[in-house]
């Protein structure tokens, strides 16, 4: 009989753990935000919020970050609160009621990343996993020019954004550009590219544009080129001149042709003409 009760009672014993684990969960519930993005060199909280139906006594808390090698962010065991580090990291509510969101004090790129809250207490487990993602904005673009090109450079900016180009016109020419990048030592992205021009294109101003990792414009500037402003200059006072050339050359010749006319009836009317032509 002892091996038969034993048998019996171990579905009944999972029933009831599993039974009163769920009655547990119903007791306590953790919510939170799935995804937050935070914004490079400013405070990100991770929003969590414990609800309970019974009056609520946390036993443990604990913060983490995922990754090849797990940190401890938060450990709170009842009566003690203590943090890896507190310059980075803390709790947004010290009471412990109901908030046990994170603060991220001074959010940096090496943040990114998964975060996980377990929680005991009195009415139960739980835990939660967040994604937090961090951007930077881009600084306004610095254009310069050489002799045979216009360069654009930004920085300060995450995640890897772009510089495209464009003319006067409105024309695309970020295709005929060479563009760079590098990661500084504290994760940011600088962003470089280099544009050949010739005065032969026609173009006086080239404009350069940032745009986030979304295609988001975050500033431009634009670059104009005196010697090709110069040569059109050049070239539109030359076909003015040839202009003005011309239409003075045309009055002359009608001028000319004209006093050439008077002359010839003046010519005429001159004695010596009747003269002949009466002894004819």
């Amino acid at each position: 009989m002892e091996p038969i009760l034993k048998m019996s009672f171990m579905p009944v014993l999972g029933l009831f753990l599993t039974i009163t684990a769920s009655a547990l969960s119903e007791l306590l519930s953790l919510n939170c935000e799935n995804n937050i993005t935070g914004i490079y060199a400013t405070p990100t909280e991770l929003k969590c919020i414990l609800k309970a139906q019974a009056q609520l006594q946390i036993k443990k808390l604990l913060w983490i970050k995922k990754g090849s090698v797990v940190q401890e962010l938060i450990q709170f065991d009842g009566s003690k609160l203590s943090t890896s580090d507190p310059e980075y990291f803390t709790l947004s509510q010290q009471d412990l009621r109901t908030d046990i969101s994170l603060l991220v004090r001074n959010t940096r790129i090496e943040d990114e990343g998964t975060y996980k809250c377990i929680v005991m207490a009195n009415a139960g487990p739980q835990e939660y996993e967040i994604y937090l993602k961090v951007e930077a904005g881009y600084s306004p673009p610095e254009m310069k020019k050489s002799a045979t090109a216009v360069n654009c450079s930004t920085g300060g900016g995450y995640p890897q954004g772009e510089l495209r180009w464009m003319d006067e016109s409105g024309a695309d020419l970020t295709s005929q550009a060479k563009n760079t990048w590098e990661v500084t030592d504290g994760g940011l992205i600088q962003l470089h590219s280099e544009l050949s021009i010739s005065p032969r294109t026609g173009y006086h101003s080239y404009t350069c544009i940032v745009l986030n990792s979304k295609g988001e414009e975050e500033g431009r500037d634009t670059l104009k080129i005196p010697e090709v402003e110069k040569q059109m200059e050049v070239e539109a006072e030359q076909k003015s001149s040839s202009k003005h050339t011309w239409i003075i050359v045309s009055i002359c010749v009608i001028l000319l042709a004209l006093i050439i006319a008077v002359l010839f009836v003046r010519w005429n009317r001159r004695p010596h003409f009747r003269l002949i032509k009466s002894v004819a």
